[in-house]
């Protein structure tokens, strides 16, 4: 990873009913990413929309990025973590996690 560099994650993951959008982009020199993280899965009524990211980490088919979110509306913001390794997806936010292949748009 280079900090000097700009730097994407841009994924679509449609698993069943459940849901994936990122689109998160991290200009050269910027300290934190912005852009686009959607999940949902209708079945443990998950609606997942990040708002606030970490810094996005790039190499080779592999990217990573963290950041405050609420699995519901009902719950308290929590530090979430999305993995994008090769073609498989990892959600992670404390006690749920989520993981899946993930194709390519």
């Amino acid at each position: 990873m280079c900090a000097g560099e700009r730097r994407t994650g841009v994924r679509r993951v449609t698993s069943g009913s459940d849901r994936v959008l990122i689109d998160v982009r991290q200009a050269a020199g910027a300290r934190t990413a912005s852009g686009t993280f959607r999940f949902t899965q209708e079945s443990a009524g998950v609606a997942l929309e990040m708002k606030e990211f970490g810094q996005l980490q790039t190499m080779a088919g592999w990217a990573s990025f963290s950041g405050l979110a609420r699995l519901r509306s009902s719950e308290p913001e929590r530090a979430v973590t999305v993995i994008l390794d090769g073609d498989e997806l990892i959600v992670s936010a404390g006690d749920f996690s989520f993981t899946t292949a993930a194709r390519r748009p």
